[in-house]
């Protein structure tokens, strides 16, 4: 007797997911808190786009589907606007974690003020390559998030010395610097500060940077130190090895 297969029909939920995420576009104009959408489809709604269709192209789209429950938003590929980090500020307070980084920067240093100066309980966040970040967006950052801990500003070249002067109140464990505008003053200032002693995972590559400013360092904390493109001829590199689980330098 010969026994026959029968496929099992995807899950209700998967299946309406699915149509909802392939024609998002059509749901532009209508307002998702008023179908009492669930919070969790919303958050599962905005994780799919982005990693699976590229980001939203369309800031209202996004806008619509923002609410409290958000603890980490990834903007990668999505079009960030003003009224999009509005839009962040009054929907999503509880936020730890955001990705601005590979997005598509329309916004302004207004929409930037905002979301810097009242996101209070943001603990990471990452912006590389963003040329209207400079030393007075990263003081308003640092002011505003007692809990910020990763840090991640590659590229971003108005970021300089001045930085260091707010950023060594903030017990910071990773922070990517590099490509930006700092020199060794930068680790003079932080030397004994929480932010320098704190310091697990650094990245200064391609910046000026030298042997005298990474001498100040707490080895005894840092791990992981990034310093391709430096001007380090003196360093002892055998030593750092001895102190640290990865060292990226290519000489």
């Amino acid at each position: 007797m010969s026994s026959t297969v029968i496929a099992q029909p995807p899950p209700l939920y998967n299946t309406c997911f699915n149509f909802v995420t392939q024609h998002l576009k059509q749901y532009t104009h209508i307002d998702c808190t008023g179908l009492k959408m669930p919070s969790l489809i919303k958050n599962s709604i905005i994780d799919y786009v982005v990693k699976v269709q590229g980001g939203f192209d369309d800031d209202e789209q996004l806008a619509l589907l923002l609410n409290p429950t958000l603890i980490q938003l990834n903007l990668t590929g999505s079009t960030i606007t003003d009224r999009l980090l509005l839009a962040v500020v009054e929907k999503c307070p509880n936020l730890k974690r955001l990705t601005l980084t590979k997005g598509n920067y329309r916004f302004s240093r207004k929409g930037l003020k905002a979301l810097f100066g009242r996101l209070h309980h943001l603990e990471e966040i990452s912006a590389k390559n963003c040329a209207l970040i400079d030393d007075s967006l990263v003081a308003k950052l640092a002011l505003n998030c007692p809990n910020l801990h990763l840090l991640d500003l590659e590229a971003c070249a108005n970021v300089s010395n001045c930085s260091a002067e707010f950023l060594k109140h903030r017990r910071i464990t990773n922070l990517n610097l590099s490509h930006t505008s700092i020199s060794d003053k930068f680790f003079k200032v932080l030397a004994d500060s929480p932010c320098g002693t704190s310091l697990i995972d650094l990245n200064v590559s391609y910046c000026n940077i030298t042997s005298a400013g990474l001498e100040v360092l707490h080895w005894q904390s840092l791990k992981y130190l990034g310093i391709d493109g430096c001007d380090l001829d003196d360093f002892d590199c055998i030593d750092v090895a001895n102190n640290l689980a990865f060292v990226h330098w290519t000489i």
